[in-house]
């Protein structure tokens, strides 16, 4: 029975934090069950739910072994819920993504999770997004974040580098259902296509145009070690074609020239 009286306690609750957010028009409640217990430490302001804890909203599920959902005492409206915890295999879902991570942070007042630990990965139906330090998705920007050796892969196309930051948006106004439209990347970037390897110091990509920049000192390299070395290069992925250009600053020591060098076949 307590078990019962708790949960119900907790599906109001959330509901409460998500009617000040930007799902408010949605009016659908928030489900949290657990496996083991759901607890109230009125102490320390939180919800506890432990093992095989299952969060149900609307068209997104978030899977873990532990959450623990804060509430702010010292608001007009009646312990509302501020930021939700889920740590431990954790597994979030909807119509467009998954991501997968060991720790979870949901800060519902800024529509904001930032995910932590080992295997960090969100995929979505064309593309798959790996970090080794850190994922962050920012839900009102439909803006994910992924720090240290990120890495986007789509199909034979790998974009590498420190940072990875992906833009999406709804694919038209009358759908939820998000595409991917642009990325920057920035240090250590690498452009792999399955035929060449492009380095650089910074990285954008316009999946709308089709066209990748690549700045920094460029180093294309060729299956057949034949290279291009330059300040930028711009690749039009509709034709095909790669343009890469030469140093503008007149005070770097540097060449400024553009290179390629070229092997003969043996």
């Amino acid at each position: 029975m307590k078990k019962i009286v708790f949960f119900c306690l907790l599906v109001v609750f959330v509901n409460i934090a998500y009617s000040s957010s930007i799902y408010a028009e949605n009016k659908q409640p928030v489900e949290i069950s657990a496996k083991n217990s759901l607890e109230w430490d009125k102490n320390n302001n939180k919800y506890i739910a432990k093992e095989d804890v299952v969060v149900k909203y609307g068209d997104v599920n978030i899977l873990a072994e532990l959450l623990e959902a804060y509430y702010d005492e010292d608001t007009s409206e009646l312990n509302r819920i501020s930021k939700i915890i889920v740590t431990d295999n954790v597994k979030i879902t909807s119509d467009d993504y998954t991501a997968y991570g060991d720790r979870a942070i949901y800060d519902i007042q800024k529509s904001y999770i930032t995910m932590t630990g080992k295997n960090l990965k969100i995929e979505t139906p064309q593309e798959n997004i790996i970090a080794k330090d850190k994922m962050e998705y920012d839900i009102v920007a439909k803006k994910f974040l992924a720090i240290g050796d990120a890495n986007i892969i789509r199909g034979e196309q790998i974009l590498t580098a420190d940072k990875i930051i992906a833009y999406f948006d709804n694919i038209d106004a009358k759908s939820n259902n998000l595409e991917f439209k642009k990325a920057k990347a920035m240090g250590n970037v690498v452009i792999e296509n399955g035929k060449e390897k492009i380095k650089g110091d910074k990285a954008s990509y316009n999946a709308l145009t089709k066209i990748v920049e690549i700045t920094g000192k460029v180093v294309i390299l060729e299956q057949e070690n034949n290279s291009l070395q330059g300040a930028k290069v711009i690749i039009d992925l509709n034709s095909g074609i790669s343009k890469i250009y030469a140093f503008e600053n007149k005070n770097t020591k540097a060449d400024k020239r553009v290179k390629g060098i070229f092997y003969p076949k043996e």
